[in-house]
């Protein structure tokens, strides 16, 4: 089994090849999987020898030849205890049951796009989950 440190020691040559990529095309409501990492405490990471988990795109935030990210949120297909305002269960268009993982929304680069995930989400369960991200994760409690 691979300690913490061989882990951070192997995400962190996956980075260096991952910012020389180039950019990919992305569109909002597509699940694309994202090499998101070997992360710290309560942030979710990806898994296998490309720290890759599909991540659900909400939003672009792209400047011509300066800025191409994008607002993402992981995806879970282990549904078993994710119940509350930091999850929502949906089915994709491949029949697979799935969690969004809330509170884990952040910014990513689109270099660490790795391929399209091959399934989508439905226009109800997208707008769904940016209301509960901006009701329940954004704004005050």
């Amino acid at each position: 089994m691979i300690n913490c440190n061989d882990k951070f020691d192997k995400w962190n040559n996956e980075k260096k090849k991952l910012q020389i990529k180039e950019n990919k095309i992305i569109s909002i409501g597509k699940i694309y999987w994202v090499s998101i990492g070997q992360n710290i405490g309560s942030e979710v990471y990806g898994k296998h020898n490309d720290f890759k988990r599909p991540v659900l795109v909400l939003n672009k935030i792209y400047i011509e030849d300066y800025v191409n990210l994008f607002v993402g949120v992981p995806l879970t297909s282990k549904i078993e205890n994710k119940t509350g305002f930091l999850y929502h269960h949906f089915t994709d268009s491949k029949n697979r049951k799935q969690v969004a993982l809330l509170s884990q929304v952040r910014t990513f680069d689109t270099k660490r796009i790795i391929s399209y995930y091959n399934g989508k989400i439905k226009k109800e369960d997208l707008e769904t989950i940016r209301e509960k991200i901006t009701k329940k994760i954004i704004s005050p409690h």
